[in-house]
């Protein structure tokens, strides 16, 4: 059977309209591609917009597990789209990373002193690339973060830690305890 949409007027069948038990044919009067659009404009004014992007925040606030949850379904989904997309990201933006590399090596370079042994930090990366070969993720870590806000640390054997990639993500650029993330003595 097929019925005719308000909006539009077309004619079309009735899979193409949503339900709605109130009517007398059980189905909405304009057809589900009419009510997308109408939908759309109603977001867009800009109050409306405005309006749901507060309740979207507070709802991803409050529920921080579905919200990862849903990402990483997300992610998995399109994971091949993503890599082109980060593919293309980083071939547009060479010069940009470029940059970023260079100011990093600057201030690791500006944060090591002349006291710093040198051969001993070299041994810290060496053991971090020996760790990766088992097949987990592993970061040298600054304890004190050599570019921090209110404190600034050094480029030294002692200011180093070997993390596991994930607990050197979650600390940042933060000066904290991570529970025995340390696997050399500081």
């Amino acid at each position: 059977m097929t019925v005719v949409c308000s909006k539009c007027l077309e004619e079309k069948p009735e899979s193409g309209f949503h339900k709605n038990k109130a009517a007398p044919s059980g189905l909405r009067l304009e057809c589900k591609a009419c009510r997308k659009s109408i939908g759309m404009n109603y977001r867009k004014i800009p109050d409306v917009a405005q309006k749901s992007a507060v309740r979207i925040s507070e709802w991803v606030k409050k529920n921080p597990e579905s919200t990862k949850a849903a990402q990483r379904r997300h992610a998995e989904k399109n994971r091949e789209m993503r890599r082109q997309y980060s593919r293309l990201y980083q071939k547009e933006h060479r010069a940009q990373d470029a940059e970023r590399s260079a100011r990093q090596r600057a201030e690791i370079k500006r944060a090591t002193p002349n006291w710093a042994n040198l051969d001993y930090i070299a041994g810290i990366y060496e053991l971090c690339a020996l760790f990766r070969r088992t097949g987990l993720d592993w970061h040298v870590d600054h304890i004190i973060p050599i570019n921090g806000k209110n404190v600034v640390g050094f480029h030294v054997e002692n200011n180093l830690q070997i993390l596991s990639a994930i607990k050197n993500i979650s600390k940042g650029n933060r000066l904290n305890d991570l529970d025995g993330g340390c696997l050399l003595p500081a």
